[in-house]
């Protein structure tokens, strides 16, 4: 008997990825973006998430839910990365399910570097993600 070859796109295994390690509950899982020669991780805001942050390699870029659980919105977890020096240049990328209408001008007034909806777009989601990675802002799907 032979495997089928799986013509899953790198973007659906990793989102389906993160859905099965967010129902784990798992506080951190890591995983690639071998289209574009990413790694990511994925973890909850808690105390020692700053900490952790700083002895994480070279970071690139945080994707940050604007709800997150635990008390905490994502514009304060935004104003505490930004309190760092070494994440003051990292660029920010809402990734919400909020009302667009009014997150997106609130997330460009506060500086972040994109906003991306949610549910993602599964065929546009590696794209914004390669763009903010060269250095262009990505706010929705035109970007």
């Amino acid at each position: 008997m032979t495997k089928k070859k799986r013509s899953k796109s790198t973007a659906e295994n990793t989102i389906r990825n993160v859905r099965r390690n967010s129902r784990r509950r798992s506080h951190q899982s890591c995983g690639h973006f071998d289209d574009i020669k990413a790694k990511w991780r994925y973890g909850f805001w808690g105390d020692t998430t700053l900490s952790n942050m700083k002895n994480m390699p070279q970071i690139d870029l945080i994707l940050l839910d604007l709800m997150p659980p635990r008390q905490v919105s994502g514009y304060d977890v935004f104003d505490a990365l930004r309190q760092l020096p070494e994440f003051q240049d990292v660029p920010v990328v809402a990734v919400t399910a909020s009302d667009p209408d009014v997150e997106m001008n609130k997330a460009r007034q506060k500086g972040l570097n994109g906003y991306i909806s949610k549910p993602i777009n599964r065929r546009l989601f590696p794209q914004q993600v390669k763009a903010v990675l060269d250095g262009e802002e990505v706010w929705g799907d035109d970007f």
